[in-house]
C-alpha cells in the first residue's frame, strides 16, 4: 500500500529528504510502501544487494554483524532509516537486519528511486551533497557528527517593541520546552544591537573587529564567551550590523556554521531581507519564521526575499499577531493573543494575564524544538467520553497536544478541541446529551431507508451549532478526521474544507447513518479502516504519539439493549438477531484493525469501558471520570516524553 502526500512532514524529519522541495517529496510518497514484519523477521542479509531502503515506523530491530556470533551492532526504532547509502553507492549490504519487535517501515525500492530520479534529475544535486558528506565522515574514520543546530530566521513588520517581546519568549520557551542550548542572535543597527539582552537586565557581551579577528570563529567555547546568559538556559549574542556588512561580511557564513556546533538552536533576529547581513542568514536557514501584526503590511515581501534565498514556501511558517479576533491560517500558522501583551517599562516576559500567548509560543516552541504531542483519539461513540476526562487531567498537569487526529466519536471531540473549546467546555457539551436530545438528533428516512437508518442532517446541524461555518485552516491546532469511503473502501484523511461536514462524514455509522457525499465520495465512519489513526497524526508530523483505543475485545463490549445470556440451544428465536449480528461484525472488525493501527504510538491508552455500552451518551458523566481516573497514574509517565518536565524546571 502506498502513502499520501499527508507523510511529507514526516518525511522531513529523515537527514536524506532534508534538502527536497515538497514537490520533490510527493514523488517520493507516490513510490513508497507500507511494510509490517513480525518478531524475528529478517529484514535484510549481509551480502544482498541494496535494493531497497527503509524508514522505521514502529518496533525495534537491530543490525548484527555476518558470523557465527551475530554480533549486534546497533539497534533501530522508530526515525531511523536503513540503507539509503548502499542503495546510493551500489554498495551490497554490511549487516544482517532483524526485526526485534513487531515493526513497520516505509520502504522505497531501487527501481522506484531511479524512476524518481529519470523524472527529477535535480534531485542528484541534494543527493551528491549527503553522500560526499557521509564518505568524508567513513574516509576520515568519524562517527556521524548527528544533527546540527537548526538555525531559525525571524523576519516580520512588528514593531521594535512587539519584536523583542516576540523574540525573547520564543526563544525562552524554546530553551524551556527543549532544555536545550538555545541561542537568541541579533545582526541590527548599532542603535539596537544588544536590546534583547538590555530588555532582559543583561549587559550584552560587546563584539568588537579586534575580538573577531583574534578568536577562531568556528570555536565553541569562544562563542560562548560572546553570549550573555539569562537563568531561563537562553544565551543571547548582539552582533552589530555595520561589522558584519563592513570587513568581516565574508566571515558571516563561516560564523553561522560555527553556530550550528557551539548550540542545538539558534534564532536569528536581523534587521531587514534587503540587507546583507540578512541574506546571508537567511541562505543558511533552516526555516523562516515570518511575524506580523494585525493591521500591519503583509508579508508578501519578506516571504518572497526567503524564497529568493533558498527557504522554499513549505520551511516558511507565520506568525500572526493578533489584537481582534483570530483570522483564518493553516499547519504552518501560528496565531498569537497579542492583546496588552505590552508592558511598558516591564520586563519583556509575558505575564500570567498574557497566558494564551504564551501557550501558542510554546506550542511553536514544540514543534521547533521536535517534542510536539500528537494525540490519535479513537473511535467508540459513547465510549469515546473518556478523551473529555484525559484532556481535563492533560490541562491540569500543563500537558498540551499540538497535533491532532481523530476517528468516529474522537474527530467529534478532536474538532471541538483544535477549534479552541476546553476541556471543561466540551464536557458540557457532553452533559447536554440527555435522551431527549439524542431523539431529536434521529431524522428517520422515511418511507425507506435506502441508504441508511438515519439522514444525519440533524447531526450536521447540531455539529454546525458548535462549529459553525469554520474550515480547518480556521482551526487553533493542526487537525485531521477519517472517513472511509464506501465504494471502495479506501482510507480518506479530511483536512480540508469544511469542519463539521467533515466531521458529520467520519462518524456516520454503516446501516445506520446515511452516507455523507462529499468531495464526490460516498463516505462512512472511519472506524471501519482506522479505528485508531496513529498512522495520520504522525504523517502530520507530531513526534510524540499518544493513541487512544476503546475497541475492547467483541466478547467484552455489550451491546445497548441487550443483557448478556448464554444460548442454550438453537432455534428460530434463540440465536442472535440481524441487529445483533450487524453490531458484532462491526465491533469484530474494528478490534482487529485497531490491533494493527495501534503500534506507532509510544504510549497507547486503552481505559475498560467494559461498563458501557457504545450508545450510553446520557452516562457522558460517569464515562469522563472513567477516562480522568484511568490517565491519572499515567501522567509521570507522558510527562517523561517531554524535557520540559525535567528537573530544573524555572
Amino acid at each position: 500500500m502506498t502513502i499520501s502526500p499527508d507523510w511529507i512532514p514526516f518525511l522531513r524529519k529523515f537527514p536524506f529528504f532534508a534538502g527536497f522541495r515538497e514537490e520533490d517529496l510527493r514523488l517520493f510518497t507516490e513510490k513508497m510502501e507500507m511494510l509490517s514484519l513480525p518478531r524475528g523477521a529478517v529484514v535484510c542479509r549481509a551480502g544482498e544487494d541494496t535494493d531497497a531502503f527503509y524508514l522505521v515506523l514502529s518496533g525495534r530491530a537491530r543490525k548484527v554483524e555476518p558470523g557465527r556470533e551475530a554480533k549486534t551492532v546497533a539497534f533501530l526504532s522508530r526515525g531511523d532509516a536503513l540503507g539509503e547509502m548502499g542503495m546510493l553507492t551500489g554498495e551490497p549490504r554490511i549487516h544482517t537486519t532483524i526485526v526485534e519487535a513487531t515493526a513497520e517501515f516505509l520502504v522505497l525500492h531501487k527501481k522506484d528511486f531511479d524512476d524518481i530520479l529519470a523524472k527529477a534529475p535535480h534531485l542528484a544535486v541534494p543527493i551528491s551533497r549527503l553522500l560526499s558528506t557521509r564518505l568524508l565522515e567513513a574516509r576520515r574514520h568519524l562517527p556521524t557528527s548527528g544533527p546540527t543546530a537548526q538555525i531559525y530566521v525571524l523576519l516580520g513588520p512588528a514593531s521594535p517593541a512587539d519584536q523583542v517581546v516576540l523574540a525573547v519568549n520564543l526563544g525562552i520557551a524554546l530553551a524551556e520546552q527543549t532544555r536545550k542550548r538555545v541561542l537568541l542572535m541579533d545582526i541590527l543597527e548599532n542603535g539596537r544591537s544588544g536590546v534583547f539582552a538590555r530588555a532582559l537586565g543583561l549587559d550584552p557581551v560587546r563584539v568588537g573587529e579586534h575580538g573577531l579577528r583574534e578568536e577562531d570563529l568556528l570555536n565553541p567555547d569562544m562563542i560562548h564567551r560572546l553570549c550573555a546568559a539569562h537563568p531561563s538556559g537562553l544565551e543571547l549574542l548582539s552582533l552589530p550590523r555595520s561589522l558584519m556588512e563592513g570587513k568581516f561580511a565574508g566571515l558571516i557564513y563561516s560564523f553561522l556554521n560555527g553556530l550550528r556546533r557551539s548550540h542545538d538552536f539558534v534564532v536569528a533576529v536581523v534587521a531587514g531581507p534587503e540587507a546583507p547581513s540578512a541574506k546571508a542568514a537567511l541562505e543558511e536557514a533552516d526555516r523562516v519564521l515570518l511575524a506580523e501584526k494585525s493591521g500591519t503590511p503583509s508579508l508578501e515581501a519578506s516571504a518572497r526575499q526567503a524564497t529568493a534565498a533558498g527557504v522554499p514556501p513549505d520551511r516558511q511558517w507565520t506568525i500572526r499577531l493578533e489584537e481582534g479576533p483570530f483570522s483564518p491560517g493553516g499547519t504552518d500558522v501560528f496565531r498569537v493573543p497579542w492583546k496588552s501583551v505590552l508592558t511598558p517599562g516591564r520586563s519583556p516576559v509575558l505575564t500570567p494575564d498574557a497566558e494564551p500567548a504564551r501557550l501558542v509560543l510554546n506550542r511553536l516552541a514544540r514543534r521547533m524544538g521536535g517534542v510536539s504531542l500528537g494525540f490519535a483519539m479513537g473511535a467508540g461513540a459513547a465510549l469515546g467520553y473518556v478523551l473529555v476526562g484525559f484532556l481535563k487531567v492533560l490541562e491540569k498537569y500543563g500537558i498540551y497536544p499540538d497535533v491532532i487526529a481523530g476517528t468516529s466519536r474522537g474527530a467529534l471531540i478532536g474538532s471541538f478541541y483544535a477549534a479552541g473549546k476546553s476541556p471543561a467546555e466540551i464536557e458540557q457539551i457532553a452533559l447536554s446529551v440527555n435522551k431527549s436530545k439524542i431523539w431529536s438528533l434521529m431524522d428517520f428516512m422515511i418511507p425507506i431507508p435506502r441508504q441508511g437508518i438515519l439522514m444525519g442532517a440533524q447531526v450536521l446541524k447540531f455539529l454546525k451549532t458548535t462549529m459553525g461555518a469554520r474550515t480547518f485552516a480556521d482551526l487553533n491546532l493542526p487537525f485531521a478526521c477519517v472517513a472511509t469511503d464506501i465504494m471502495n473502501g479506501e482510507e480518506v484523511v479530511l483536512n480540508q474544507g469544511k469542519v463539521a461536514e467533515a466531521v458529520r462524514a467520519s462518524l456516520s455509522l454503516p446501516f445506520f447513518f446515511r452516507p455523507a457525499f462529499l468531495n464526490g465520495r460516498y463516505l462512512v465512519d472511519g472506524g471501519l479502516v482506522n479505528p485508531v489513526p496513529t498512522s495520520v497524526v504522525a504523517a502530520m508530523g507530531a513526534d510524540v504519539l499518544v493513541a487512544v483505543n476503546t475497541t475492547a475485545k467483541p466478547s467484552e463490549k455489550r451491546i445497548p439493549g441487550f443483557h448478556r445470556r448464554k444460548i442454550r440451544r438453537a432455534g428460530f428465536w434463540k440465536g442472535p438477531n440481524i441487529l445483533q449480528v450487524m453490531i458484532k461484525t462491526i465491533d469484530t472488525m474494528q478490534f482487529g484493525i485497531a490491533q494493527t493501527r495501534k503500534e506507532p504510538a509510544q504510549l497507547i491508552l486503552e481505559p475498560d469501558v467494559s461498563a458501557f455500552t457504545w450508545a450510553d451518551f446520557h452516562r457522558a458523566g460517569d464515562i469522563i471520570r472513567l477516562g480522568e481516573d484511568y490517565i491519572e497514574p499515567m501522567i509521570p509517565k507522558i510527562k517523561s516524553f517531554f524535557p520540559y518536565f525535567n528537573p530544573p524546571a524555572k
